[in-house]
């Protein structure tokens, strides 16, 4: 959701504009009683950065997942401190989105200083994470590939590739009760936000 200040609350757009704050985009991940919002901002003089934010949501994806990693602890110590959120008034998109892209190079190093080791999915419970390792097989099956194309990929074997997927099944049936096969599992995990923040760059599969 990108925003700019529009009709806020009054409180809110009076704090805004003293800290010169605008122009930015919104991440919700929802529960059945909580939910998350992770909000990027810039000035009010840069309405560009939207461009930025459409054309490379990957990289505020992987903040995310590197947030909840590194806040976990955080995280859980505001648990039993909820805020109260006033309704957003209005919302706009931008309707002349341009090509702006970061290079390879710097996408690869973003991605290698905000280093994830545990990928939450908040949108499932606060405890249920992926390894580095599930997470890349993870993100090899939900483009389609198979557990040897997976294995093959990541130079790994394929015992291993379904050690990894067992043991994320295992890890949901213990947090939802549910036991998923591996088509209701990749589903599953489509849901989530991690697929497509775990590699800096697009995912080619062997045939």
């Amino acid at each position: 959701m990108i925003y700019r200040i529009l009709s806020a609350h009054f409180y809110i757009k009076r704090w805004l504009t003293v800290f010169n704050i605008d122009n930015g985009i919104s991440f919700v991940i929802k529960r059945d009683n909580i939910t998350f919002l992770y909000i990027f901002g810039s000035t009010r003089d840069n309405p560009l950065i939207n461009n930025f934010y459409i054309k490379n949501s990957d990289l505020l994806k992987r903040f995310i997942l590197y947030f909840n990693n590194k806040a976990s602890q955080l995280i859980d110590a505001c648990a039993e401190n909820h805020i109260y959120l006033p309704k957003v008034e209005k919302t706009i998109t931008s309707t002349t989105i341009n090509n702006t892209l970061i290079d390879e190079i710097e996408r690869k190093r973003f991605y290698e200083t905000v280093n994830v080791n545990r990928y939450y999915l908040p949108s499932i419970s606060d405890e249920l994470y992926l390894t580095k390792k599930q997470a890349e097989c993870a993100a090899y099956l939900i483009e389609g590939a198979t557990a040897k194309q997976c294995a093959k990929a990541l130079n790994i074997s394929y015992r291993t590739v379904e050690s990894y997927t067992n043991d994320i099944k295992e890890k949901i049936l213990q947090t939802t009760g549910k036991r998923l096969s591996k088509d209701k599992l990749i589903h599953f995990l489509k849901g989530t936000m991690i697929h497509d923040a775990v590699f800096p760059h697009k995912l080619i599969i062997d045939k």
